[in-house]
């Protein structure tokens, strides 16, 4: 797959940062952003930031967040919104007999320990934020459990099996490869009206990819 390099987006951040003689750290310093994300942002290798991101940015350098979103939207019109590393985390296994499927919920970072941008635009990239994302896991496994369809409809099935995966964790295992970092789930969808239906879209490929919702505070 051929990616272009570079965004209007990456490029107005960091002539705005130099023109303010501030380093990437100095800025970062004021982000809910690591450095290194900064730079993958201002390379154009994470092309869509999250609005609280932009916003941050937006302050830190003295631009405005409309024109950052408006620039945003323009490389995405232009065709460059598939970073090397934005992933769509698709069904990896479907079981039509039980109407059950498995998959990535969500990757942080790929086996390789590169940065992973969700499809959502989301990013999670420090251990501070994986630990939460972590968190965010367990919770949903004690207190809910309940699958959706597109965080639209609720109440569709229920999680059968998963677990928060990591390097470490692979290691204590005894899985000799490398594994991403994230959640790998499998999920049961209802037999009844709402879980029918999303099953059917699964069937259909009219879903493809599988994502958790939930919070790292108890409900």
């Amino acid at each position: 797959m051929d990616v272009t390099k570079g965004t209007v987006l990456g490029e107005r951040i960091r002539s705005a940062r130099e023109a303010k003689k501030l380093s990437t750290m100095e800025v970062a310093a004021k982000l809910p952003i690591t450095e290194s994300t900064l730079s993958q942002i201002e390379r154009g290798e994470i092309i869509r930031p999250p609005d609280n991101v932009l916003s941050a940015i937006a302050s830190a350098v003295g631009l405005s967040l409309g024109g950052l979103k408006s620039t945003a939207e323009a490389d995405k019109d232009k065709g460059r919104d598939i970073a090397p590393h934005k992933k769509m985390m698709q069904f990896a296994k479907i079981d039509t007999e039980e109407r059950r499927v498995w998959g990535w919920a969500y990757q942080s970072h790929d086996a390789e320990g590169n940065q992973i941008v969700d499809f959502s635009g989301d990013i999670v990239d420090d251990t501070e934020a994986v630990a939460a994302l972590e968190k965010a896991f367990h919770n949903y496994v004690r207190d809910s459990r309940e699958a959706d369809d597109g965080h639209e409809t609720f109440g569709v099935g229920h999680l059968i099996e998963g677990s928060f995966m990591s390097p470490e964790k692979a290691r204590l295992m005894g899985i000799p490869d490398a594994v991403p970092t994230g959640i790998f789930a499998g999920f049961e969808f209802d037999d009844d009206g709402p879980g029918r239906a999303a099953w059917e879209k699964v069937k259909k490929r009219e879903s493809r990819m599988m994502s958790i919702f939930g919070s790292k505070e108890p409900q």
